[in-house]
């Protein structure tokens, strides 16, 4: 058998045998609403319906990011900044993440300008 020994969030060790709690202190009553947050009786996942298929805005918004990093990509070019970019890869790939999220902010109402 292992002795158990377990690291607490500090770094020290804990003696073999005793256990380590998350939250050992923390009640029900605080803790239920806290993880419930997220959950409301209205929910629903944003979906686009598309030739009577429903498809999720997430990958639509996707998509749309990754076009929007070749266009950026092509943009950089014309004007002959592409070749001065350190890492190149990483810079459009931080483009498309951001747009995709971006759109599926503005789309879905959780970004209103």
């Amino acid at each position: 058998m292992i002795p158990i020994a377990i690291c607490n969030s500090i770094g020290r060790r804990l003696m073999p045998g005793k256990r380590c709690r998350l939250l050992p202190h923390l009640p029900l009553t605080i803790l239920a609403p806290v993880m419930l947050a997220g959950c409301s009786t209205h929910a629903h996942s944003p979906a686009l319906s598309l030739y009577g298929s429903f498809f999720p805005v997430w990958l639509i918004a996707a998509l749309l990011g990754a076009i929007c990093s070749v266009v950026l990509r092509l943009l950089l070019i014309r004007v002959h900044l592409h070749e001065h970019l350190p890492v190149a890869p990483l810079t459009y790939l931080c483009a498309a993440a951001l747009s995709g999220i971006m759109i599926w902010a503005i789309w879905t109402g959780e970004l209103a300008l």
